[in-house]
């Protein structure tokens, strides 16, 4: 369990802070929520990059291996546009998800839904000046069925140390692009 760093007496400003045993990067979660609407994972990182090349990036599917953590391939089928299908590999299963909704150059949506369980991965990307950028990401489960709600907490932990590096290596990518 992650050490709360009490920031008032209000309970619902308690944050726990957690940071990743590989690249030492930290993420927070706030347990206080109720569990539908709490994120499984929400974290920014600042690039050193201009916000076309961090989109180009995020977008560059065939590359997204680069930084999203147990992908082995990713395929568009298809322009980057909402509705798009994408295919990937995960876990060692062939996959899918779909744009869900998008604003170009700004965010994203990726849904995937395997079972009874749907996750949406938001990105957001913030302009801060010419060669820097702000990206968020916010990753949510939802779940169907009294047994995929009772798993619910260990897929939202799963979600969260699969996924709590991405943007420390989208920054990576992005920024060697860049150069």
């Amino acid at each position: 369990m992650p050490t709360p760093l009490v920031l008032s007496q209000n309970a619902r400003h308690v944050k726990f802070v957690q940071s990743c045993r590989v690249c030492g990067h930290s993420y927070s979660a706030r347990p206080k929520e109720p569990p539908l609407s709490r994120p499984a994972l929400s974290i920014h990182e600042t690039i050193a990059a201009a916000p076309d090349e961090v989109w180009a990036a995020l977008t560059d599917w065939d590359n997204a291996h680069l930084w999203m953590p147990g992908i082995e391939w990713m395929r568009a089928h298809g322009d980057t546009a909402a509705g798009t299908v994408i295919g990937f590999r995960a876990r060692g299963r062939d996959r899918e998800a779909v744009i869900a909704s998008l604003h170009p150059g700004r965010s994203l949506v990726l849904r995937s839904t395997q079972g009874g369980v749907t996750a949406d991965y938001h990105y957001e990307l913030r302009h801060i000046d010419d060669h820097t950028t702000r990206v968020g990401l916010r990753a949510t489960c939802r779940t169907q069925g009294p047994v995929w709600a009772a798993l619910s907490p260990v897929l939202r932990l799963a979600m969260r140390r699969a996924d709590r590096c991405q943007l420390a290596r989208l920054k990576l990518v992005a920024e060697a692009g860049a150069r």
